[in-house]
């Protein structure tokens, strides 16, 4: 049984997480400098008087100047300004499939055509997409699809339209510039596969790093060749490229949407449940193999030595899964118990636990905001505190063998019913404790999770995982059909097993977005449920039903994209959102999250058709809950007008229909227009480009409270105020 009150290296982990946290919900703050000395402070204190009262505050205010050091620390040059289509030479250092017909490339950058020396970034993420089907043009990379993308080392040059890091799509949505700001990645830009040039091949100016990168994704490429060669369903084969390198880019839409109703997805992230399976089937069968031979057994230490191969085969499959942020850190905790047995250390525990987070959190402490580190600690930490508490009460239990063990005719299930119990038991601990960050994240739970990791976890652990591995070892002696073909078996018994259950009814829970103070107590209670160990445990249910019982976040009655081509709003209180109707898909990305963060199941196809909305070619209309009128400006200007019309008629109709308007959105700088009438509220396309994605809210008084995504991401180094093009592009474009 662990100590009562849980380990202190645990509980100092908490802490760390607590500053961590708290950077980041602070509107302002304070620098790492100011918080040295209070620290110092509390930590001689602590030292000579032994309060934990005054550990925990030294333990948060170490987690706030981490944080803000090492934020600090980073200071990646940004690109001010959408620069629209620009000439990018560089040095490839990734490149990575995203989807069918989609590949990401991170460039470091050594100019950029038409955009002035001060504002380049060190280095963009450039999506590419594949050409049509045309002969090539000499020196293209790719013309007719991404087969031929360039290497890891290779000197391009390519035209791509190059933006500005992304914002949330509403206030207080998930940030993605964060991310790409700590990758020291300062702007994104879209390219076709045809405009790219490869100046350079020799890989003359790698480093090791990228060296070894280049040949790793050499590998990939083989493995891929041989995969799909040997594999006849395509599905399988991008699912098995996905399981053995990390490249989810073959996927499709509907298998991914599939494995996630079924409650799958988290087989398509290299992490724990993989490196678990390579690792210990390797632990396995080394362990065994020296074992056969006594000499071997009586005098070496066989269980230290294989624990020592399979560390360093689980290191080689996180290089060529592509070392993305789970992986590393599955690894870090596989090499924790790894190595917690050759110093003959119990493997599982909390106390490893949190040597891994330790590890993460001072390399990387904006980690601790992402959805993968919180779903991969929060399921690990739920699992490892059923398994002391199973192991404990094992302990305790007097050996007598039961009845069912006794019966011949239970002898030959036990195995069977244990494995399936096992699997059972881990999927409820697992998505329990994972809920929490689920639902803040992505606003959705799958229903029938358990049903499909019942369904599809044997075959992945008994046939898919080992024949890979197997395939794998085989590849360079050209021996690797056979087990591929049992893969591909394995494979399509799980897709079939993940489309049956996403077909099931009411595949989804919808869960509407929560608010800080829910997410925080049942944060709390959670994690007060694992890491206690006494009879003092359960009062972590309290704040636990506190976090369920509280109410769900108020949500905006109007919401207005960050480039104004999508505004929707709710008719009635706390109604369906009903976006504007038009043509296209222009800011689809937007509104599903928006239906998302609702707990709305609708799709943006059904929110533009619902009722509400009165159009014309110039402007819609609408009434929200209130009885406010909403009116919504086209921006016509941009598309062919009758002759027979000027665009002082245009305006002035315009104006005039702004006169009767409480609420004004435009996707068209106004300049002046519609901000002298009876509008409370006037948006155009200057206002989102300078302030991002507004949301507004209506009082009972009906009163208009707008807030947008600017001011809710105060003095954060990512979130820096746009220049306009004037300021940041040359007197010379690229055409």
């Amino acid at each position: 049984m662990p100590p009562r009150g849980g380990d202190g290296l645990v509980w100092a982990t908490v802490g760390l997480l607590a500053g961590i946290f708290l950077w980041f919900w602070l509107p302002a703050p304070p620098p790492w400098w100011i918080l040295v000395p209070p620290m110092l402070a509390l930590l001689a204190a602590w030292w000579r008087f032994r309060r934990m009262w005054l550990l925990a505050p030294a333990l948060v205010l170490a987690g706030l100047g981490l944080t803000d050091a090492r934020i600090q620390l980073r200071d990646t040059p940004l690109l001010p300004a959408n620069a629209g289509w620009v000439k990018i030479s560089g040095l490839v250092e990734e490149v990575r499939p995203r989807r069918p017909g989609q590949a990401r490339m991170i460039i470091r950058v050594e100019s950029i055509g038409g955009v002035r020396r001060r504002h380049w970034p060190e280095r963009v993420r450039v999506t590419i997409f594949a050409g049509k089907k045309k002969r090539p043009r000499e020196g293209a990379a790719g013309a007719s699809g991404l087969a031929t993308l360039p290497l890891p080392g290779d000197e391009v040059r390519l035209r791509a339209r190059l933006l500005r890091l992304p914002r949330p799509v509403e206030p207080g949505a998930h940030d993605p510039a964060r991310e790409l700001y700590m990758a020291g990645i300062g702007a994104v830009g879209f390219a076709g596969a045809r405009s790219i040039r490869i100046m350079t091949t020799d890989c003359g100016r790698c480093g090791p790093f990228l060296w070894m990168e280049r040949l790793v994704e050499r590998l990939r490429r083989a493995i891929a060749h041989t995969v799909r060669g040997h594999m006849k369903r395509e599905e399988a084969a991008s699912l098995a490229l996905a399981l053995m390198t990390g490249e989810r880019g073959a996927l499709s839409r509907d298998v991914r949407e599939s494995l996630r109703a079924a409650g799958l997805a988290h087989i398509l992230a290299i992490s724990g449940l993989h490196l678990g399976l390579v690792a210990g089937a390797v632990f396995w069968l080394v362990r065994a193999g020296l074992a056969a031979f006594p000499a071997l057994a009586l005098n070496w230490p066989v269980k230290k030595i294989a624990a020592g191969i399979a560390l360093v085969v689980a290191l080689a499959y996180l290089v060529l899964s592509g070392n993305s942020v789970a992986t590393r850190r599955a690894f870090i905790m596989l090499a924790v118990a790894l190595l917690a047995l050759l110093m003959d250390r119990p493997a599982i525990s909390m106390r490893n636990l949190a040597v891994a987070a330790l590890l993460i959190l001072l390399l990387a402490p904006h980690k601790a905001v992402s959805a993968g580190f919180q779903m991969s600690f929060m399921a690990v930490m739920g699992l490892v505190a059923v398994y002391e508490y199973f192991t404990w009460r094992r302990m305790r239990r007097d050996e007598r063998e039961t009845l069912a063990e006794q019966a011949g005719r239970w002898r030959l299930l036990r195995w069977p019913l244990l494995a399936l119990g096992g699997i059972a038991l881990t999927t409820l601990v697992a998505s329990a404790f994972t809920a929490l960050p689920v639902a803040w994240h992505f606003n959705r739970l799958p229903t029938w999770g358990l049903l499909g990791n019942l369904a599809a976890l044997p075959l992945l652990t008994v046939m898919v995982m080992p024949a890979g591995l197997l395939a794998l070892a085989l590849m360079p002696l050209g021996l690797a059909g056979p087990p591929l073909t049992v893969m591909e078996w394995g494979l399509s018994g799980m897709l079939r097993a993940a489309q049956a259950i996403a077909g099931l009814p009411d595949p989804w829970w919808p869960v509407p977005a929560m608010s800080a103070g829910a997410a925080f107590l049942m944060a709390a209670g959670l994690t007060w449920l694992s890491l206690r160990a006494d009879r003092l445990r359960m009062l972590g249910l309290l704040p636990l039903l506190a976090g369920l019982l509280w109410p769900f976040a108020q949500r905006p009655e109007v919401l207005v994209e960050d480039r104004a081509r999508l505004l929707a709003v709710r008719m009635e209180p706390r109604g369906p959102l009903a976006a504007a109707p038009q043509k296209g898909r222009a800011g689809d990305f937007a509104l599903r999250i928006w239906l998302r963060r609702d707990g709305d199941t609708g799709s943006p196809k059904q929110a533009r058709r619902r009722p509400g909305w009165t159009c014309d070619r110039l402007a819609c209309e609408a009434r929200v809950g209130g009885g406010l009128r909403v009116l919504y400006l086209r921006d016509v200007f941009r598309k062919k007008r009758r002759n027979d019309e000027k665009d002082v008629d245009v305006l002035e109709r315009m104006r005039a229909r702004c006169e009767r308007a409480e609420l004004v959105v435009a996707a068209f700088p106004l300049r002046g227009l519609c901000r002298h009438g009876r509008a409370r509220v006037v948006i155009d396309r200057f206002d989102v480009w300078r302030n991002g994605a507004y949301a507004l809210s209506v009082g009972r008084d009906g009163r208009v409270v707008a807030t947008h995504v600017r001011g809710s991401l105060p003095r954060r180094p990512w979130a820096t105020p746009p220049l306009s093009r004037r300021e940041v592009r040359t007197t010379s474009r690229s055409h």
